[in-house]
């Protein structure tokens, strides 16, 4: 019986001797092939998108620093600004919209003004609004709602009382009025504001 067992060919003998020869060089092309492969396939891609990331949340920070920094700057000018106001400028417009809310005061006040013109009082309700009023844009303003009733007033007497009220130098905003000629009385509704404490 004849050795039917295949002799190896010229290029089977040469890759083998190749391969024995250059076996390290070889392994270490494929593991530097998957090592290429799987960075651009998986690596790359997760650090691309962590390297966006880290930029995009670098440049949200550097945009707030620009923004505080301006809002510094816009605070330490206004403070120079302020200091050179005249402190009777100051004072008035404190009168106009004090920096605090004391009942007492505003009660004494409108009673001073009102006596002071011959206006009989009969009664004064004063009420200071919780929380922020619907037609005060700004938190930092509050509102007290007055109501005061007078008598010993004809019409001419009503409407200077309206003037009086209405150019006072508190701020006042009119909000609701009655005036009976028979028993010669008027009433009115106003709001004042006045600074919270921040």
């Amino acid at each position: 019986m004849e050795n039917l067992e295949k002799k190896p060919n010229n290029f089977e003998i040469w890759l083998a001797e190749f391969l024995k020869k250059y076996f390290g060089i070889v392994l270490f092309l494929v593991a530097l092939s998957v090592a290429v492969l799987g960075y651009f396939l998986v690596i790359s891609p997760h650090f691309q998108a962590s390297a966006i990331l880290v930029q995009s949340s670098s440049f949200e920070q550097e945009k707030k620093y620009i923004q505080i920094v301006q809002k510094l700057t816009d605070l330490k000018s206004m403070e120079k600004a302020y200091k050179k106001i005249d402190s009777d400028v100051i004072r008035k417009t404190e009168e106009f919209l004090p920096p605090e809310y004391v009942q007492e005061q505003l009660f004494l006040e409108l009673e001073q003004v009102i006596i002071k013109n011959g206006y009989t009082v009969n009664s004064m309700a004063i009420q200071k609004e919780l929380g922020v009023s619907g037609d005060v844009p700004d938190s930092s303003v509050g509102r007290v709602k007055v109501s005061l009733k007078v008598s010993a007033v004809d019409y001419q007497d009503f409407k200077k009382l309206l003037s009086i009220v209405e150019t006072n130098i508190r701020l006042m905003n009119v909000n609701k009025l009655t005036f009976s000629p028979s028993d010669q009385s008027a009433s009115f509704d106003f709001f004042t504001y006045f600074l919270r404490d921040k």
